[in-house]
This record gives structure tokens, C-alpha cells and sequence, in this order.
């Protein structure tokens, strides 16, 4: 069976090392918004909702929710980082994985 119709048919992604410039492929297809927040989170190797959301001119919401669907695909990791005290809620921070 083909990779890319199974990856397709999960709605997931497969990374991985590619001799392009970038150092790195995905297997699969991604929306356009994620395809642009993954290859911010590949450049800068970590990032939260409010970097992305800052770069790209998105509400937070939206970047949360692309930061989440690429670590819902294993594209990137999501580590639960303490409050600031300051803001409710739970905070993430978003790892590259290479």
C-alpha cells in the first residue's frame, strides 16, 4: 500500500531527514497554515501560541489550534510548561523534533 494514501487517509504526516536545503521533508499533505507553522517551528526549534500568533498576525486561538493539530500529527512536541501566574489557563511550549 502507498504511504502517501494511508498518511492521506489518517490525516497525518511522516518527517523526515532529507538532503534538501532545509534538512527536512514531510511525507504526506498538510493545509498551507500548517505547512507555513511547521517550517516557522523547524526554523526556530521552539515556539508558543503567541510566537506564532505575533508572526504570522493570527488570533491566539488559531495559532494554538494549528500548534496543536502539528503535535496531534507527532510533528512537532508540545511540553505542559507552569503558569505565569498572571494568565489562567494551561501553557504549552512547542519543541522541533530535530
Amino acid at each position: 500500500m502507498d504511504i502517501d494514501i494511508v498518511l492521506k487517509d489518517q490525516r497525518m504526516c511522516a518527517l523526515e531527514i532529507s538532503n534538501n536545503d532545509l534538512g527536512w521533508a514531510y511525507l504526506g499533505k498538510l493545509e498551507e497554515s500548517l505547512d507555513t507553522a511547521l517550517r516557522f517551528m523547524m526554523k526556530n526549534k521552539e515556539a508558543g501560541s503567541r510566537d506564532i500568533s505575533k508572526e504570522f498576525k493570527l488570533a491566539i486561538n488559531t495559532a494554538s489550534n494549528q500548534l496543536n493539530e502539528l503535535s496531534r500529527m507527532k510533528l512537532i512536541d508540545r511540553v505542559d510548561t507552569p503558569g505565569d501566574g498572571i494568565t489562567r489557563g494551561r501553557r504549552f511550549q512547542f519543541y522541533s523534533l530535530f
